[in-house]
């Protein structure tokens, strides 16, 4: 099998200069990867009322001239369930420590701001700006010293507290976390991360090989996305034999991942027509309920993890970590 191309930028893209910066905005460019990174990585009650319909990447540019033309990383416009509340989260991609960040994320938000307000074309009374959640997202070796606010940014803020502009931005500081942690998160993000850890050729291919086995539990569509990323990003600048060495352990998952999902879709199929012609045998107004959860037992008989089977049969995870609970009984 033939390993995936990462997609082509348009002609006029000029790639960031550091490869991981180009492999994460590859990433979470996708709007239900992003939102899944939110949930894993910042703990707030708002990243789990996103309503994921209404989430909405912004592909304008935000540049900066003072800071060398530099364009704001990855923007969402993102609102909540039930909620009549819209807001920003800006998403700042590092590889080194830089101790401007707190100007420069000020600037960034002036933009978006300049371009709501020029979008909606209103100002009156009741008209309100909407909030902006800034975010670093960081991967360097060394610790993040940089100022955490605004207000840390500016000489005698204590003085003026009161009055003087502040706010604070989350720092995703991805070399800070635990191994197992990541491991134990079991999405796409948190074995990029687990990677990421990884330093020089041996470090990575021992992570890689560990984390071989568990490529199959994610989604179809995020295993797809870490094969890209894995066989482009992480490969890039390895001399060739240790690339080929990369390129083999990849090979090797895809052909089981392929044959995985292969068995999966017929069991999912071969189960719901035995499920519906069962529900419809004995008439139960609740069948198609009843098909998903004995689709849920037999595939959990089968070895499918908790996730594989959320996923498969539509139930809740909840729902489906409960059926699992009285098997295990």
């Amino acid at each position: 099998m033939s390993l995936p191309l990462i997609f082509e930028p348009p002609g006029n893209y000029d790639p960031p200069s550091h490869k991981h910066d180009f492999g994460y905005k590859y990433l979470l460019s996708d709007k239900r990867t992003f939102c899944r990174f939110l949930r894993s990585f910042i703990d707030a009650d708002w990243v789990w009322q996103i309503d994921e319909r209404k989430v909405l990447r912004l592909d304008k540019s935000f540049i900066l001239q003072d800071f060398k033309n530099r364009e704001a990383d990855i923007v969402y416009q993102l609102s909540l369930i039930n909620q009549n509340v819209v807001f920003y989260l800006l998403v700042e991609l590092q590889a080194s420590v830089d101790f401007t960040m707190p100007f420069r994320l000020l600037q960034y938000m002036v933009e978006i701001w300049r371009s709501y307000v020029k979008d909606m074309k209103f100002s009156g009374k009741d008209f309100r700006l909407p909030v902006i959640i800034p975010c670093v997202l960081y991967n360097g070796q060394k610790n993040w010293t940089a100022c955490k606010s605004f207000g840390e940014y500016q000489a005698g803020f204590e003085m003026f507290s009161d009055h003087a502009l502040n706010f604070k931005y989350l720092l995703i500081d991805v070399n800070r976390y635990k191994q197992e942690e990541l491991l134990q998160l079991g999405d796409l993000m948190g074995k990029i991360f687990y990677l990421e850890q990884r330093n020089g050729f041996s470090e990575i291919f021992q992570g890689l090989k560990e984390l071989a086995s568990t490529i199959g539990d994610l989604p179809q569509e995020d295993t797809q996305k870490f094969l890209t990323w894995a066989s482009n990003i992480l490969t890039k600048d390895m001399p060739r034999n240790e690339r080929k060495k990369i390129e083999s352990v990849l090979t090797n998952n895809c052909e089981e991942v392929e044959t995985m999902m292969t068995n999966t879709e017929r069991i999912i199929r071969e189960t719901r027509r035995k499920d519906r012609e069962q529900a419809i045998a004995e008439g139960r107004a609740e069948g198609t309920l009843i098909a998903m959860r004995h689709l849920a037992r037999n595939a959990l008989n089968n070895g499918f993890s908790v996730r594989q089977v959320a996923q498969i049969s539509e139930l809740a995870l909840e729902e489906v970590i409960s059926i699992k609970k009285e098997l295990d009984n």
